[in-house]
């Protein structure tokens, strides 16, 4: 009996160690003031909030080779879209106007799932609406497969260390629109 009550005591002597040291280490300073770049490290890539974006290669409607990692260094407002998609035909002017307001400090990528479209309605849909950003044509759906693109339009917002900060499936209004890209170029509290 007094080895039984021993070894429990042990036990919970050991966890509650467990959780004073889980504790110290999740509040220390370095934990807290760990910028999206040194968090992500340790995170692999996904299609998730805090993750790292998937990168891809695609071909845009201007021929130029589109990669995400080669945008690292801004932060980037990754769309994905297709030309008969009433949601996206809606929220297509917000993302013209966020190019106009904000294109300095901000990577506008509109990805059409060519794929589920055809090339030549994605390219009258973009000169209708005037996009003057990259529009990489994703015809295989490599990028929407590394996405797990299911509804359209879907639209990622992602640092300039190439961490997902936040994500929308859906249409996107101009204040909504304009509200997350603006929490996106605001600087990483310490």
């Amino acid at each position: 009996m007094n080895r039984m009550r021993a070894w429990i005591v042990s036990l919970g002597a050991a966890a509650l160690i467990g959780v004073v040291v889980y504790s110290y280490a999740a509040e220390s300073p370095t934990a807290a003031s760990a910028d999206s770049a040194a968090a992500a490290k340790t995170v692999r890539e996904a299609p998730e909030i805090g993750a790292y974006a998937p990168d891809f290669a695609l071909t845009g409607m201007d021929g130029q080779a589109y990669s995400l990692h080669q945008l690292r260094g801004k932060p980037v407002v990754l769309n994905f879209w297709a030309s008969w998609c009433g949601p996206c035909k809606e929220e297509a002017p917000n993302f013209v106007k966020l190019q106009k307001e904000l294109g300095s400090r901000v990577q506008i990528v509109a990805v059409n799932l060519t794929a589920g479209d055809s090339e030549k309605s994605a390219r009258a849909f973009a000169a209708k609406y005037g996009f003057d950003f990259p529009v990489p044509l994703d015809d295989k759906s490599a990028a929407a497969d590394r996405y797990r693109i299911r509804p359209i339009p879907t639209t990622f917002f992602i640092d300039a260390n190439g961490v997902i900060q936040d994500g929308v499936l859906g249409a996107l209004s101009w204040d909504d629109l304009s509200e997350r890209t603006e929490r996106l170029l605001r600087p990483a509290s310490s």
